[in-house]
């Protein structure tokens, strides 16, 4: 593993030039293991995911891709609490191409989606996350 790309992953504006690249996976992976140690699960999710910039918008496109994978690995993290997975997924993600953004946003209504999404981390509806998340984009919301 190269240090300086991990050095680079914690630069908001350097964090995009790795995405899409199956090469880098494990530095994602060792990155978003640090963050959810010493930021836990729920906050990481919040930041690289739900909070609404460019890059989490361009992350939770990616965890779309893949056959949904990266989400369903998501799911059963969030589910059985297991921050291992979470940044598994992460990291899945992140190195998954965006192209199917332009199908997501298009068909969705980004702002309620990303609402929607969020509420499953932070109520009851938590522990049927993978359920939730593999149905609703097929929701008209």
């Amino acid at each position: 593993m190269d240090n300086s790309i991990l050095k680079d992953l914690h630069d908001h504006e350097k964090f995009h030039e790795y995405l899409g690249n199956e090469k880098y996976y494990h530095d994602y992976l060792v990155f978003f293991q640090g963050e959810i140690e010493l930021n836990g699960y729920q906050a990481v999710i919040n930041k690289y995911c739900l909070k609404g910039d460019e890059r989490a918008d361009d992350m939770l496109v990616r965890l779309h891709a893949g056959f949904l994978h990266p989400m369903i690995h998501l799911g059963f993290g969030v589910e059985f609490k297991q921050p291992a997975i979470i940044a598994e997924a992460l990291a899945q993600a992140a190195v998954h191409e965006n192209w199917i953004g332009y199908v997501l946003w298009a068909s969705t209504h980004s702002v309620f989606w990303r609402i929607f999404v969020s509420s499953l981390f932070t109520s009851t509806f938590a522990s049927n996350a993978p359920i939730y998340l593999v149905v609703a984009p097929c929701l008209e919301i």
